[in-house]
């Protein structure tokens, strides 16, 4: 009798320990900020058997996604395309084709993704990543990793900045960072491998102002260095953006959980006014903004210049 009641208490002690009462070292923070979703032993009761991040994510909350170059970005492209949402799986199947298609063209040292920290370079990189990886599995090619250029700008929001380096860390990612204009950036990569043709893949969409007649592929402007730059979200819309950063639970910059929806500089973006409170207490995330068309509603827009002769004959005026 007394060995029965030792192995039910043993029995009971190993699962308050291990299992049935275990809780994983998670924490809610803040929206925009992360969470670890890890369990000490590895098993947890109830838990999905698909994937975790192929399901909806409650609101304001994000996880972290695995270190390591490789096996994590390749276990990340199986549940991309595992994804359950009808729409968003057609557009990241089409995104694939896009990337899929710049790495065989291009190589792995040819293409290079432009991350700037904002939603769309967010999007783009974590596709960018799971593509990489599945075509380095393809070809059996040994352990790489993805090439990324990034601009510093003394203007940045530091949010921005500490969010670009902790994705940098967070991935393992081959960065080359320049102090430089855009165009004097590319032609110094260029030159550091003159006889290779170049792919930058970029987070450029259908409405935004410099996308033109752009299409998925397109070569750059006469006043650029010669390369192609690859759009692999071209056809996503606002929401569309939101839905896979949600869904796959990526960590994305805090200032959108703040009201800001379009991120410039600085000294250039203000919080979308479209997603004030009314009670005057804030601002609602920026993925709560149900209209994709006011998105860029929080950039200060430019004066137009004054025609010519205004700032003399203004002058003169003020002199009189």
């Amino acid at each position: 009798m007394k060995l029965l009641q030792l192995v039910i208490i043993a029995a009971a002690s190993f699962v308050c320990q291990g299992f049935l009462f275990h809780k994983p070292s998670s924490l809610r923070l803040q929206p925009g900020r992360q969470i670890h979703l890890r369990s000490r032993g590895g098993l947890l009761l109830g838990a999905p058997s698909t994937p975790p991040r192929v399901k909806m994510l409650p609101s304001g909350v994000m996880c972290d996604t695995p270190k390591g170059p490789l096996d994590s970005d390749l276990q990340f492209y199986d549940e991309l395309m595992a994804c359950e949402d009808p729409e968003l799986a057609a557009k990241i199947a089409a995104s694939m084709t896009v990337l899929a298609d710049s790495f065989r063209l291009y190589g792995t040292s040819g293409c290079v993704a432009s991350f700037n920290g904002g939603k769309d370079a967010d999007v783009v990189l974590h596709l960018f990543r799971a593509a990489f990886a599945k075509h380095c599995a393809a070809l059996d090619l040994p352990r790489l990793r993805p090439r990324v250029v990034y601009f510093n700008d003394p203007r940045e929001f530091p949010e921005v900045s500490a969010h670009v380096r902790a994705s940098i860390e967070r991935h393992a990612l081959n960065l080359t960072t320049f102090d430089c204009k855009f165009v004097e950036g590319l032609n110094r990569l260029i030159a550091e491998d003159p006889g290779r043709s170049f792919a930058f893949v970029l987070g450029t969409r259908k409405g935004d102002p410099n996308c033109g007649n752009q299409e998925c592929f397109a070569p750059s402007s006469s006043y650029f260095p010669p390369f192609m730059r690859v759009n692999p979200i071209l056809h996503w819309d606002y929401g569309l953006v939101w839905r896979f950063l949600r869904t796959f639970r990526l960590p994305y910059c805090p200032l959108y959980d703040d009201g800001y929806t379009s991120l410039g500089r600085s000294d250039d973006t203000l919080q979308n006014p479209a997603l004030a409170r009314p009670d005057g207490s804030g601002y609602y995330p920026a993925y709560l903004l149900s209209d994709g068309r006011l998105e860029r509603e929080g950039r200060q827009k430019k004066a137009p210049s004054p025609p010519a002769g205004a700032v003399a004959a203004a002058a003169a005026a003020a002199a009189a």
